[in-house]
């Protein structure tokens, strides 16, 4: 379901901590078919791991998507980055952490 609605809605947002991104995505289909043959070996050799478990490739609904990063904003414990991935350019500014690790 969450694919058919990023293919009617493109503009996607990721979010894990202090850092946001966004960017256009993409269903660029199964990484069994031809085309996506390299990309497969890759994703299997970066996620050694877990794809064997996780990853159904005979399942025809099973996809890639590509994200494009279009911009970003991530914190560190003093600094605020913008990236605009659009036109090759980033800002850091000081930025005060008030986020408490419990």
């Amino acid at each position: 379901r969450k694919v058919c609605e990023i293919t009617d809605n493109t503009p996607v947002a990721l979010y894990k901590d202090l850092i946001t991104v966004e960017g256009i995505c993409e269903n660029i289909g199964n990484p069994k078919e031809a085309k996506n043959g390299e990309l497969a070996v890759e994703l299997r050799k970066v996620f050694y791991k877990f794809y064997d478990q996780h990853v159904n490739e005979k399942d025809p609904n099973t996809c890639i998507l590509k994200v494009t990063l279009t911009d970003a904003v991530i914190f560190d414990e003093n600094t605020k980055y913008t990236i605009d991935f659009k036109n090759g350019s980033a800002t850091a500014e000081p930025f005060e952490n008030y986020i408490i690790n419990i």
